[in-house]
């Protein structure tokens, strides 16, 4: 069974990164209702800050959901 997992992407240094797994449902409806508010049911947000390797602060915006087996 196919599992898809919250991937964000770090608008300072470009670093891509993942969240949390979930099924297929959640992940559409969350991505949906991300796409509407901002926020998902479960917690998923639409932006989040990234520690970056140079010790810098960077704002991360979340891309999707993407499939993993």
């Amino acid at each position: 069974m196919a599992e898809y997992q919250a991937i964000y992407k770090c608008r300072l240094c470009g670093e891509e990164y993942s969240g949390g797994r979930t099924g297929a449902a959640i992940a559409i409806s969350e991505t949906t209702k991300i796409a509407v508010d901002g926020v998902g049911i479960h917690g998923t947000r639409l932006h989040g800050t990234h520690n970056c390797d140079d010790g810098s602060c960077g704002l991360a915006d979340f891309l999707g959901f993407r499939k993993v087996e």
